[in-house]
């Protein structure tokens, strides 16, 4: 389990219970159980008893979850250091790699639902940067190849980034970032109206540790 005092000496960066409930997944009344029933992590406390979770509690919880996913109960699994939780865990590659391909066959059906179920099911398995890095983006860029050659009509292409950004963007909403980070402003200039390559660096560097601004495409300087 993470060492709380050595979080504390070094001002590490720490995320309030609805911030680690939308980067984990998890829901606030389910982490909340977690913790008292099976000691699954144990968050710091402000002076005010606030939760406060650091990226390896964070971690810690999309493991757990996923485990609990793949079946086994979290019981049996609580109170298994990192390591071992991974075992438990298939690696994203491969799990991402059948997504990309099953997303696709919805995108190519218009099947708005199916896209939306399948690419937020991995996004919680997977948390806001893995699942950016290996589903969104090599989705994206095959989409945007195939429209490219005439094999998919644009009205594919505009699906599955309406569905790409709602997601990134939940994962930027203001709970959701820690206002302990240095500031970094995403934004766009006019006549750039491409946002889905701004926001998955925004999310990159919220996963890094920092306090982005993301004011969106098109700013005035």
């Amino acid at each position: 389990m993470p060492d709380r005092s050595s979080a504390k000496a070094t001002h590490e960066l720490t995320y309030s219970l609805g911030a680690a409930a939308r980067l984990t997944g998890i829901s606030p009344d389910l982490l909340r159980a977690w913790e008292r029933r099976y000691a699954a992590v144990q968050p710091e406390r402000t002076a005010g008893g606030t939760r406060r979770y650091t990226a390896e509690d964070l971690e810690r919880l999309r493991l757990l979850k996923a485990a609990v996913d793949a079946g086994h109960r979290i019981g049996q699994v609580a109170t298994l250091d990192l390591d071992a939780l991974r075992a438990h865990v298939a690696p994203p590659e491969p799990e991402a790699g059948g997504a990309v391909e099953e997303s696709l066959g919805a995108v190519e059906r218009l099947a708005a639902p199916a896209v939306r179920r399948l690419l937020a099911r991995q996004l919680s398995a997977l948390g806001p940067v893995p699942f950016a890095r290996h589903v969104a983006v090599p989705l994206l860029h095959e989409v945007g190849e195939r429209w490219s050659r005439d094999e998919l009509a644009i009205a594919a292409e505009h699906l599955l980034s309406s569905v790409v950004r709602a997601l990134l963007g939940s994962s930027l909403s203001p709970g959701a970032i820690s206002s302990l980070g240095p500031r970094i402003v995403f934004a766009t200039p006019p006549g750039e109206h491409h946002e889905l390559g701004l926001r998955l660096a925004a999310l990159v560097a919220l996963d890094a540790g920092a306090n982005p601004i993301y004011l969106g495409p098109e700013l005035p300087a």
